[in-house]
């Protein structure tokens, strides 16, 4: 017959529930008579059935409670450990939004202050905003000005190409440089200066090649009315009888006129070419 615990089931309960105890050893000093006193007289497999039916309704909370506080203390741990990363990585992305955020309002200063191709002075800074959306216009007229200065420069390369002139720009150019400048591995001291130098270079070049157009079209066009002067035409006969001289001027002007029309090409080259190179390259050298 299978034993009846029930009895000592209330009876524990009631040990437990109870509140006339002076404090908790003799708590438990009544559980371990109540026990003593449900195995009296049960063989030892009915004892350990005594033991095994009160664990299953009154469980070890001491055991599941030491547990249970050294899986949170271990949690814990972890939680503090990674509360640290966190504000760790917290940390390094603050100091990154505010260094970022000093570049752009500093670009954003610029772009408000310029005046005439320099920085105006003396306003007041500029806080740029925070919002993306609200940066978009500026930073797309940043890359279209990266474009255009790389097209612009290789435009100057092939009319100094076409001048046979050395450009003092041998090594990098300014794509290669500004893709340098984006990478943190490849940069190198230098590389912003020489940036500043192939700019400053390549603003130079429209101001020198107005320059030399305007002064080959004036140089060249006063050679070639010297070439074909009347004055110029009799000295080149002035052998001839004062008779026949003017038509001699006459013939020699004509000749002139139709060898300088047949030979177009190479005469305006000859006329303006030269002019163009020389001013061009003056006006790149004196503003080096």
């Amino acid at each position: 017959m299978q034993p009846d615990f029930s009895q000592a089931v209330t009876q524990m309960r009631e040990i437990l529930a109870g509140s006339d105890f002076p404090d908790e050893n003799h708590r438990k000093a009544a559980l371990r008579r109540a026990l003593h006193g449900s195995a009296a007289g049960l063989t030892i497999e009915e004892i350990e059935e005594l033991v095994a039916s009160l664990r299953q309704r009154f469980p070890d909370r001491s055991y599941e409670t030491a547990n249970l506080a050294r899986e949170l203390e271990r949690t814990n741990g972890d939680l503090k450990k990674e509360l640290a990363r966190l504000q760790s990585e917290h940390d390094e992305l603050q100091r990154s939004h505010q260094s970022l955020q000093t570049l752009v309002e500093g670009l954003f200063s610029t772009a408000s202050q310029l005046k005439g191709g320099r920085i105006a002075t003396g306003g007041a800074p500029l806080h740029a905003t925070r919002k993306p959306e609200k940066l978009t216009p500026l930073f797309s007229a940043i890359e279209e000005t990266l474009k255009f200065a790389a097209q612009q420069e290789s435009i100057s390369q092939q009319v100094e190409g076409l001048l046979a002139q050395k450009s003092g720009k041998e090594g990098r150019s300014i794509a290669e440089l500004f893709s340098r400048l984006t990478r943190s591995d490849e940069q190198s001291d230098g590389d912003l200066e020489l940036l500043r130098v192939r700019l400053r270079q390549l603003g130079l070049g429209p101001a020198a090649m107005m320059a030399g157009v305007q002064q080959s079209w004036k140089g060249g066009t006063t050679q070639l009315l010297e070439y074909l002067d009347p004055v110029k035409c009799e000295e080149a006969v002035q052998g001839k009888l004062p008779g026949l001289r003017d038509v001699a001027v006459l013939k020699e002007v004509k000749n002139r006129f139709q060898e300088f029309w047949t030979r177009l090409d190479d005469n305006v080259d000859h006329y303006y070419r030269g002019t163009f190179e020389r001013v061009y390259r003056d006006k790149m050298e004196e503003r080096q």
